[in-house]
């Protein structure tokens, strides 16, 4: 059962939050977003929207983000807004 605090706003804050972690990953490792699309055979605008926090994907796609990154998946998880919601809503 889905707990009924996982509503549309704390989707999109996650998304939102889980973007700006793929950007702050993306700039440390200096790449461009083109760079970083190339590497994960996507768009630049899809990459442009997930850091943007627009892009709401499959699980198979923070995988190839990861990838690309040179990181591991739970990098890409290991921010607040992750923590928060695991800690409030996923028991």
């Amino acid at each position: 059962m889905i707990n009924p605090e996982i509503n549309e706003e704390a989707v999109e804050r996650f998304l939102k939050a889980f973007g700006d972690n793929v950007k702050r990953i993306r700039l440390e490792k200096n790449m461009t977003i083109t760079a970083l699309a190339n590497k994960c055979n996507a768009s630049a605008k899809k990459i442009s929207r997930t850091e943007k926090g627009e892009y709401d994907f499959k699980i198979s796609s923070m995988m190839i983000i990861a990838n690309g990154l040179d990181v591991k998946l739970i990098d890409l998880l290991d921010f607040e807004e992750a923590e928060i919601l695991k800690q409030n809503i996923w028991k």
